[in-house]
This record gives structure tokens, C-alpha cells and sequence, in this order.
């Protein structure tokens, strides 16, 4: 592998949050070479649902991002050291997708974001006491769990996937033109609220768009 990606502000990186510009950006970090990409992936009938909005796009004439559906955890500088930060970060096996977004400063991202709802498991009915943490909380914690364990390990990460910054979604929608953006909104927003499992950790990477299972659950 000797071909990398350097942080642009054309690319299609997440944004801080839906609805938040971005108005004092960090470093963009233009001398590190990222050379892999780190995503929590669906499930095969979680990934074949969202196939089929994104089947829906097209029909539309909406284009589409064509990978695999996940949720990017991170861009690294290497994979020496990664797979042993992976173990025990207490990632949800499943969570609700409810919001359709435009991801601002993005690539035209139209996304399927989650949001918190009843922990699918370990539902807080009948329980006394606090409710245990919901899944997006606890995405949320493992996601700050893995990047403190890279830094650690002296793994360079793309601060626009750190925790400060980082907005969960899975792009379905991929350079959205303007003019389309609201139509593809409306149309993912019609599968909505979905509830999506999770079967693994992947890494992605840059250049030879080879994926490789690192982790399944």
C-alpha cells in the first residue's frame, strides 16, 4: 500500500453536527498521510435495507456513495498497533436510525444518523433505578474509548472523526447535488425510524479500496 489520503475540505469527511457549522475548524493535519479508514459495518439485512433506499436514490437519479454501509470510527496513519486497541470498547450490537441529514461541510452527504431511544439490550422498562445507557451513548463511549487507546498505541488519527467532533451516520447519498438535496432527504426520511445491527469492525484502505475484517460480533 503506498498511496495515502491528506485531509481536504472538498472531501467527504463528517462534519462537527447536524446543523452546526463549522465556524474555527482545527488543524486540518495536511502533513499526515491517512492510509486506512476503521467503520463500524451493518449487518447483512441491516446493509441490504439501506442498499435498498439507496436503490431508491438512483431511481430517482440521486447519486450514491456504492460501499458497504457502516459507520466510520476513524482515519489512522497506520495499522501497526490498531487491531489490539479493538477488544472491549462496549459498542451497541444494534441502535435506531431516525434522522435523514445533509452533513454540512461534507461532500453533499445525505446520512442516516441515529438516534437514542430504548437500549435495545438492556431495556430500561420495569427496572428500578437509573436507565441503563442507550445505544448511541454507548457508541458514542466506545468511540472515545478506541481513539484514547490509539493515541496511546502512537496512532495518528483524522481529528474530524475524534470524539470533540465526530457525528455518527451511515452516507447513503454521496455528492448530492444542491438541487437534489431535499429529495434525497424526503426519500430516506420515508424508511424512517429504522433499527440497524451491527456485524463487525472493518478496516478500509486508501487507494485500493481493500476492506478486511478485523473484528466480528
Amino acid at each position: 500500500m503506498t498511496e495515502g489520503v491528506t485531509p481536504d475540505r472538498r472531501g467527504p469527511f463528517s462534519a462537527p453536527g447536524i446543523g452546526e457549522a463549522v465556524t474555527d475548524p482545527p488543524e486540518w493535519q495536511s502533513d499526515v498521510v491517512f492510509t486506512h479508514s476503521l467503520a463500524l459495518v451493518l449487518d447483512a439485512g441491516s446493509s441490504r435495507r439501506v442498499d435498498a433506499v439507496g436503490d431508491e436514490l438512483r431511481r430517482a437519479g440521486v447519486p450514491v456513495l456504492g460501499y458497504h454501509p457502516h459507520i466510520t470510527l476513524c482515519c489512522v496513519d497506520t495499522m501497526e498497533g490498531v487491531r489490539r486497541t479493538l477488544g472491549g470498547l462496549g459498542l451497541p450490537r444494534s441502535l435506531v436510525l431516525g434522522a435523514a441529514a445533509l452533513l454540512p461541510d461534507s461532500s453533499g452527504v445525505v446520512a442516516l444518523c441515529p438516534s437514542d431511544g430504548v437500549d435495545e439490550e438492556h431495556p430500561a422498562r420495569g427496572r428500578r433505578g437509573p436507565a441503563a445507557p442507550g445505544p448511541v451513548a454507548r457508541l458514542r463511549a466506545g468511540h472515545r474509548l478506541l481513539h484514547e487507546r490509539l493515541a496511546r498505541a502512537s496512532v495518528v488519527t483524522f481529528n474530524y472523526y475524534g470524539p470533540p467532533l465526530w457525528r455518527p451516520h451511515v452516507t447513503v447519498g454521496y455528492q448530492v447535488p444542491r438541487a437534489q438535496q431535499d429529495l434525497a432527504r424526503a426519500i430516506l426520511a420515508r424508511h424512517l425510524p429504522m433499527t440497524v445491527g451491527f456485524g463487525g469492525i472493518t478496516a478500509w484502505t486508501v487507494g485500493t479500496d481493500e476492506v478486511r475484517t478485523l473484528m466480528e460480533f
